[in-house]
């Protein structure tokens, strides 16, 4: 007997994200964390919106997700960004794959590890 089956890849579909801050991306992002919920596409990828109006958003124009107050979605402006080892969605970028706008250098800080956690809370389910 030939069983078949056909995953179907969505994309990035996950209801509700969690980011989690430590060290200095807290220090300096605080605002960015919290509980994200599913908006609409931007820039042909999912995006996310909190409660706090941040959002979290995929950057055409770098290829990077970004994460900054939700009256720059869409743009290439955000306080938080992947570096490069982007993934398919944000939360499988690799956690030491971020970087966060630091004003005491005026510059970018590449974030530790542990130190920006991006986490698909629920609805991100495997179809077949």
């Amino acid at each position: 007997m030939l069983i078949s089956c056909l995953i179907l890849n969505l994309g990035c579909e996950c209801q509700t994200i969690v980011i989690s801050l430590k060290n200095g991306a807290l220090l300096h992002r605080s605002s960015t964390q919290g509980i994200y919920q599913r908006a609409g596409k931007v820039n042909a990828k999912t995006s996310w919106i909190s409660s706090s109006n941040n959002a979290l958003w995929y950057n055409a124009v770098s290829a990077d997700w970004l994460i900054g107050p939700v009256d720059y979605l869409g743009t290439d402006t955000g306080g938080i960004s992947s570096t490069g080892a982007t993934g398919s969605c944000p939360y499988n970028v690799p956690n030491d794959a971020w970087e966060y706008g630091n004003p005491d250098i005026n510059g970018w800080t590449h974030a530790d590890a542990n130190d920006i956690s991006i986490e698909c809370l629920t609805g991100n389910h495997s179809f077949w």
